[in-house]
């Protein structure tokens, strides 16, 4: 699997992202008007090249003594060399930024999350913006029946520091085949084309992954969880964490009745259930999904239902507090807010 990959030494700067039979998922730049990437491989050879669109235009590329490299530009009848590209442009650029399981986010404040099902080595470090130690599983792989695996979209794909690749395999048969792995991680198709074919297995810890900013294409990859992390349910003796995500795999939210626990500060009440929805959040109109409350003898939950089938959603709950509804847009595979609690002052509890 090609990427185009700068180091000093043994330390990777900066990183492509693999082909995936037709850009490199980590540069924009492919997508330019003025040339575009080529892979050839075959039994004498194999390279990466930039083929011109433009024959007006001559490029060059510059690899700089800190790592960084630009990709010049030199129109006809000029005399100036234009930057038309430089890598790292950002943060997210620079290789494993988030450290181990980390992913980058440029538009995220901090721009560093945990992967779904992880969280940092090290609070205090990633409280003071300190990154590099990255993640760790919540719970460990045990290679137990009832392992899973969360799709995660619009991402460039861990590097390829411990993989397995068979290019003739289905996506079904990757998962299958990573299943039967005590040591697999996650996988992906490593071919985008014709609906994607070809099989990556990770194994080890997923480095230098980071979200698009541009997504012409979709290649998604798979992380695997542990039979407990796969659990989208909490039980009596759970509770939900600031900041912490519960993702919806059946695709519909059973808000059971709960209490705050040992927690002083009450964040908001939803009102009453008058039959048809929670007197205080008047967006659970909202078109994307239905609210439905259950009440009988063997158990009591409140549930939203998408009404499009398609409609993947998920709860939010931040540390100052704000419960946040999000839907997951197939079209340009980002999550968007339906409506968050509190909305407004009269929101608040008391």
């Amino acid at each position: 699997m090609p990427q185009i990959i700068t180091a000093a030494g043994s330390t990777r700067k900066t990183r492509s992202g693999l082909w995936d039979g037709v850009e490199f998922r980590g540069i924009v730049v492919v997508t330019n008007p003025v040339f575009e990437a080529a892979f050839v491989s075959n039994e004498n050879e194999s390279y990466v090249g930039f083929k011109q669109k433009v024959n007006a235009a001559i490029t060059r590329l510059k690899l700089n003594p800190s790592g960084s490299y630009e990709l010049l530009v030199l129109e006809n009848g000029s005399k100036k060399w234009d930057i038309m590209y430089t890598q790292p442009y950002e943060p997210c650029d620079s290789y494993g930024y988030c450290g181990p399981n980390g992913i980058c986010k440029i538009n995220r404040s901090p721009i560093c999350e945990c992967l779904e099902g992880f969280v940092p080595r090290s609070q205090n470090e990633w409280e003071v913006l300190n990154w590099s130690n990255g993640c760790t599983r919540k719970m460990p792989l045990d290679c137990r029946r009832g392992e899973g695996f969360i799709k995660l979209v619009g991402v460039k794909l861990p590097d390829l520091l411990e993989f397995w690749l068979n290019k003739s395999m289905s996506l079904h048969e990757c998962k299958e085949m990573c299943l039967k792995n005590c040591s697999c991680t996650a996988y992906a198709n490593s071919d985008i084309r014709d609906g994607g074919s070809g099989c990556l297995l990770w194994f080890g810890d997923l480095v230098d992954v980071r979200e698009l900013r541009v997504q012409l294409r979709k290649q998604d990859v798979y992380i695997r969880l542990s039979a407990s992390a796969m659990i989208d349910f909490l039980t009596p003796v759970q509770s939900i964490s600031d900041g912490q995500t519960l993702v919806s795999f059946g695709q519909s939210f059973k808000l059971g009745f709960f209490s705050l626990g040992s927690s002083k500060n009450r964040k908001l009440r939803s009102g009453l259930w008058n039959g048809v929805r929670f007197v205080g959040i008047v967006v659970t109109t909202h078109l994307a999904y239905s609210p439905i409350i259950v009440f009988n003898e063997n158990e009591s939950y409140t549930s939203f239902k998408p009404n499009l089938s398609t409609t993947v959603t998920r709860l939010r709950l931040n540390p100052s507090g704000l419960l946040d509804c999000l839907v997951l847009d197939n079209e340009n595979n980002k999550w968007t807010t339906v409506f968050t609690e509190p909305y407004g002052p009269c929101d608040n509890d008391g």
